[in-house]
Order: C-alpha cells, then structure tokens, then sequence
C-alpha cells in the first residue's frame, strides 16, 4: 500500500526514485560542506584550540541551518502557506511546484569583520493536491512569506462540441 502511494507521488512530480535521491543527497552533500567549513572558520578563530569540534560543529549548523516556522491552512478551494523568514529578504528566496511537491529554499549571505557567514534553509513538502500554479500568488511582507496555491478541480466535466 505504502509502495503504491510512493510511486503515485513520483508519477505525478514527474520524477524517478533515483533523481529525488540523487537531488536530495546533493543538497545535503552541500550543507555539510558549508557546515565543515564554517566550523573550520570557527576554529580558526578560536586560535585552534583543540577540543571543540562538537561545539564548532553544532555552532556553524545553527549559524547555517535557519529554523523556520510554517503555517498551511487548507481550504475547500486553496492551500495557504505562511513562512516566518525574518532573516531574509524576497530577493534570497525560490519557490518552486513541480507536480505536488513544493519547495522553498532561501540563502543569505554577509561579511563582517573578514568573518564571512550565510544562512540557509530548504523546505520541501508535498500538497494535498495539484494546485494552478498560472494563480499561484506570493507575498512578502515584514519577514513573513505567504503562499496562496488555488487548487486544481479535479474531476471536472468536459462539454464535447459537436462539428
């Protein structure tokens, strides 16, 4: 059962198991490295000092890895999406729908001091249903994103014209 719910999904976002797997271990694959490196920087600092590597390590994933709070609503007719993104502006932000999967990643980066730090996140979630991505609607507004996705009707009648 939990197979054929696996394979509608894939079949309806177009993708094949092992392109999702592939996507999914890149991005993680480029989270660590930048999570290495902003340790590295954090050791660095310190006057590398041994014995902290957990402590550098857990300080640069929370430095890199921006929590961030979502809210959906779900109507008879729409999906609506909040997201707190107070760190980030609209310019550092995707969004993207393909099939029933909606992703949102959002980057920042800045320099202080000679010290270089960024910010990231990537949120992916699967839809309740297909939505009309012509009508989709995003906004920004203090901090907050909000996604208003108008679902697709399914099971419409279609009216054949005679010639």
């Amino acid at each position: 059962m939990k197979q054929e719910a696996v394979a509608k999904t894939f079949e309806k976002t177009g993708m094949s198991l092992f392109s999702a797997m592939d996507e999914i271990l890149a991005e993680m694959k480029r989270m660590h490295d930048e999570i290495s490196k902003r340790a590295f920087e954090l050791f660095k600092a310190r006057g590398e000092i041994h014995g902290f590597d957990l402590e550098d390590w857990f300080k640069a994933e929370m430095q890199i890895n921006s929590p961030v709070h979502f809210q959906t609503n779900e109507k008879d007719n729409e999906i609506n999406i909040k997201a707190e993104l107070p760190e980030f502006s609209p310019e550092q932000l995707k969004i993207n729908i393909d099939g029933r999967v909606l992703t949102i990643t959002g980057r920042t980066e800045s320099t202080k001091e000679g010290v270089s730090s960024s910010k990231q996140f990537l949120r992916k979630m699967t839809l309740s249903s297909d939505v009309d991505t012509d009508n989709a609607k995003a906004t920004f507004k203090d901090g907050v994103l909000e996604l208003i996705l108008p679902k697709l009707k399914s099971g419409s009648e279609i009216k054949i014209e005679h010639k």
